[in-house]
Parts: C-alpha cells; sequence; structure tokens
C-alpha cells in the first residue's frame, strides 16, 4: 500500500481500493471510483486484519466488471463527493446508504467493528423498490419470488431538507397499525440513519416505537411459539421425516438441543469440530467473536453423523434453515399463518425450557451468547405452561391459608 497520512490509503496495484482507518481504531477495505462524472463509493465486508489485500483487489474487479456491464451492485453509493452539501441535499435512500457502508459499533470486547452484511441488507431493505414475479424470475430464475417494496420506498427519493418529521411520524403512525414488531424495528433504523445525518427531528418522536423495541422478537400470538407441551409431538413428527431429510432434521434438533440462532449451525464447517474436545466453534455470530459450544453427548452424535464422509472444508449442515420440513410438519400438524413453527422458535423452546429448570442465568447467558443476563428477559417470555402452573400454586396457597384462617376461628369459638 502507498503510504499516506490521511484517512484513505490507496493501494499500489489496484487505483479503486482503499485502506480506510477511523480514528476509533476501526479499518475497511473500500471501494472509490468516478464513474460516467458520479462519484462511486463502497465499504467491504472483508476485515483487512483477516483477509489479505489479495481478496480486496479481486472484489473491486468484481465491481468494475459489473459496472462495466451495466449491472447493479448492491450497496453501491453514487454521491457528489461534496461533504456539506452531501448533509443538507442528500435523499433519504442515499443518507441508508451512507450509514450502511460507514457506521460502525463497539463489541462487548470493545473492539470497532463495521456492520455485519446481514444488518446491511435488513436496512437497505427499507428503502428496496419492489419486484414483480416476472422480474424476479428474469433475475434469479426460480430462487426468489416477487417483493414488495420496503416501508420506506416511498421517501427513498425524497432530500432530507424536504423531509418533514410529521410526515414521518404519519408513516409511523400507520406503518405501526399494520405491522405493530416490525415497524418499531423499522422506527429505531429510521432514527439512526436520521440522526447518523444530522436530521433536526425531535428525539421523542418515535418513542413509542424504541418502547416497543425490546420486544421485538415475541410472537403476536404465543400460540405460534413451540412450547414443552408440544415438543414431544414436535419430536416425532422430526423422528417420522429423519429417513427422507436426515440433515435437516438433524439441523432442526440441533437447534433444540444447543439453543442457537437459525442460521448460526449453518455456517461452521468440519474443521471448526474438535472431536477430542467434543467442541464446535462458530466464528461468525451476531455479536462478531467467536463462539465455542460445548456439545452435549446428543449434540455430539448428530455433528458426528454430519461430519462423516465431508472434507474438513465443507459446511456441516449443507440445508436452508429447514423450512422445509417445518412446513410439512405444520402442515401435518394444522397449524398456519402466525400459528407455524418457524427457525426461530427452536431457540426460543430451549430458552424457555432452561428458564423453567432454573437453570442459572450466568450459564443461559453463555450458552445463548447473549452480552448480558437482562437480555433473555426482555427477549423471552415466560412459557404458557409456567404461567399456569403459578397461578394454579397462587390458588393452592390461598386456599390453604383460607383453610387455616377457618380452621384456627373455628378452634377459638369452641373455647
Amino acid at each position: 500500500m502507498t503510504p499516506q497520512s490521511n484517512q484513505y490509503r490507496k493501494d499500489d496495484k489496484e487505483p479503486h481500493l482503499f485502506l480506510r482507518s477511523l480514528k476509533s481504531g476501526a479499518k475497511s477495505w473500500v471501494y472509490r471510483r468516478t464513474f460516467k462524472g458520479k462519484a462511486c463509493f463502497l465499504t467491504s465486508g472483508l476485515n483487512p486484519d483477516a483477509h489479505p489485500v489479495t481478496e480486496a483487489r479481486s472484489w473491486v474487479k468484481r465491481i468494475n466488471a459489473n459496472l462495466e456491464l451495466g449491472n447493479e451492485v448492491e450497496g453501491l453509493d453514487f454521491t457528489t463527493g461534496d461533504q456539506e452539501d452531501a448533509k443538507l441535499g442528500i435523499t433519504l435512500g442515499e443518507a441508508f446508504k451512507r450509514y450502511a457502508n460507514e457506521h460502525t459499533r463497539k463489541n462487548r470486547k470493545g473492539e470497532v467493528l463495521n456492520l455485519s452484511d446481514r444488518s446491511k441488507k435488513q436496512i437497505l431493505g427499507l428503502i428496496a423498490p419492489g419486484i414483480t414475479a416476472d422480474q424476479s424470475r428474469a433475475a434469479f430464475g426460480n430462487a426468489k419470488k416477487a417483493r414488495k417494496p420496503g416501508p420506506l420506498f416511498e421517501f427513498a427519493n425524497t432530500k432530507l431538507k424536504d423531509l418533514g418529521a410529521k410526515e414521518l411520524l404519519e408513516w409511523y403512525k400507520d406503518y405501526s397499525n399494520k405491522a405493530p414488531i416490525r415497524s418499531a424495528s423499522d422506527a429505531a433504523w429510521l432514527k439512526a440513519v436520521l440522526s447518523n445525518s444530522k436530521f433536526p427531528i425531535a428525539k421523542n418522536i418515535f418513542v413509542k416505537g424504541h418502547e416497543s423495541y425490546v420486544t421485538l422478537n415475541k410472537s403476536s400470538s404465543d400460540e405460534g411459539r413451540l412450547w414443552r407441551s408440544g415438543l414431544p409431538e414436535f419430536w416425532a413428527q422430526l423422528n417420522g421425516l429423519k429417513d427422507q431429510y436426515r440433515d435437516a432434521v438433524n439441523y432442526i434438533k440441533f437447534l433444540l438441543l444447543t439453543a442457537k440462532r437459525s442460521e448460526e449451525p449453518l455456517r461452521p464447517t468440519v474443521s471448526d469440530f474438535n472431536p477430542k474436545m467434543k467442541t464446535l466453534t462458530i466464528r461468525e455470530m451476531k455479536s462478531r467473536t467467536p463462539h465455542v459450544i460445548y456439545l452435549s453427548k446428543q449434540a455430539l452424535a448428530i455433528i458426528q453423523e454430519q461430519c462423516a464422509g465431508r472434507s474438513p472444508t465443507e459446511k456441516i449442515f449443507q440445508v436452508n434453515e429447514g423450512r422445509v420440513i417445518l412446513t410439512q410438519i405444520n402442515k401435518e400438524l394444522g397449524r398456519e399463518g402466525e400459528y407455524a413453527y418457524r427457525p426461530k422458535d427452536m431457540r426460543k423452546c430451549s430458552a424457555s425450557i432452561a428458564r423453567y429448570k432454573n437453570i442459572p442465568s450466568h450459564l443461559v447467558q453463555a450458552m445463548l451468547d447473549h452480552s448480558q443476563t437482562s437480555t433473555m428477559d426482555r427477549h423471552y417470555s415466560v412459557d404458557p405452561e409456567s404461567v399456569a402452573e403459578a397461578w394454579q400454586t397462587l390458588a393452592n396457597l390461598v386456599e390453604e391459608i383460607a383453610d387455616q384462617t377457618t380452621t384456627m376461628k373455628g378452634n377459638k369459638d369452641e373455647n
């Protein structure tokens, strides 16, 4: 790399590749180029400390090839390059792209990190245009279906200086009535983007949404969860599908046995399994730090079965979140809509069982990979069976005390 004193250091061999270093200590590979009179900017998800410059150069070459062919490059930000003008005149869509590409955060160890690809996709999806079934078929074959426009797409081309706070509040009120859970999450992202762009908005304009944000993972109906009372029937359905969908059944069972998020077991390769120590390392977690699972006998048997005959570089679970068998199970059990079982319900079921059996909170925190013990209280409600048992216990106590009082009064009258 060519040594330079400013924030960006240009690569010696690839003129459009730069290493960006922020005052916070965060580093990232950045694509910068003027194409057809417009400045192009895109931040790579590659970590400079973990990925060599050769990978970043290949990434730049792919972007250049797509631009020359006229293909759309996801997340690529076209700006005028004037920072002051951008703050005043950029559109909401450009503000979202800038936030997704440049925002950083700190993990539990205090390390400064860029947003994950998953978070970027979620953020940019709020301003994404819709796509028809024909367009989807032409672009992706049969891999994807038609998609509705993002909830903020109507404002994507509106300049921030022309965007009124009252207009946003009306949008949020209407959106929260249609989707009370998702709207709170999307409003939180919108607020972060507007704050990042120095948009003059009242701090409490989305207070209601912020309060709802702590319960985002709660289903609109508790019946949609896989509670322990339904686990025997669900487990039997899994066993019945084992011969037909071995990998998918093992994946769903592994989620239940380890309380992992639905996408996490899909990442490890065979080399991440340590048979001597009986551990499995997941290197790409939500916390952006590796997480080691100490495998139980049941989970170990599943991993050993999955690794048999596979090379060290192959994925242990080669499935797509097991949705095929969940669809079959839901159909068999007559569950649909908000009552249908989802991959995320496996983790919720495991967490509720851990709470029911009074596993110490600090151990549950470690198993769920939470940064603090209070996270479970905010995101995982108590299962209905435990609540019902608590009501019954209370009723028994009330009746017992009432009977004792009656007996004591009777004895006093006799005397």
